[in-house]
């Protein structure tokens, strides 16, 4: 009888011969121990790619976003201290006394010039005297 070598191997291993895609519970175990540090490495590096990619694109997100905000710059609200103080009636009354005051008498006798154009109109006469169109002079 001829007896293929894999088998007489497993023979003299002591080891079972594989039924029906059944594996020797020791073998699996031995399999098992070999494999588990490697999946492990792996699960652990893969993880570590991940955790690495997320820190890399929160950086460029974070450096996209402080280019962004020193070019455009938000106006700051107006805080409570910096608001304009209240002026009453009566001081301001006080203080436009004072500027009339202050300004020379050459100033006040001048009178001030508008610095508006008034529109020129055109004249109805202009208007109406001009032809509407000369065609039909040249088709006579």
């Amino acid at each position: 009888m001829n007896i293929p070598k894999g088998y007489r191997a497993r023979e003299a291993a002591g080891r079972q011969r594989k039924v029906r895609g059944r594996i020797d519970p020791d073998i699996r175990a031995q399999r098992q121990a070999v494999l588990e540090p490697k999946i492990h490495k792996a699960i652990l590096r893969t993880r570590d790619q991940h955790e690495l990619k997320a820190v890399f694109e929160a950086e460029e997100k974070a450096a996209a976003e402080k280019s962004v905000s020193e070019t455009v710059q938000p106006v700051q609200p107006v805080e409570a201290e910096q608001t304009e103080q209240v002026v009453s009636d009566e001081q301001f009354a006080e203080l436009v006394d004072a500027d009339e005051d202050e300004q020379p008498a050459d100033e006040q006798s001048e009178p001030e010039k508008s610095t508006e154009e008034e529109p020129v109109e055109a004249k109805p006469e202009q208007a109406a005297s001009k032809p509407k169109s000369k065609s039909k002079n040249k088709n006579k």
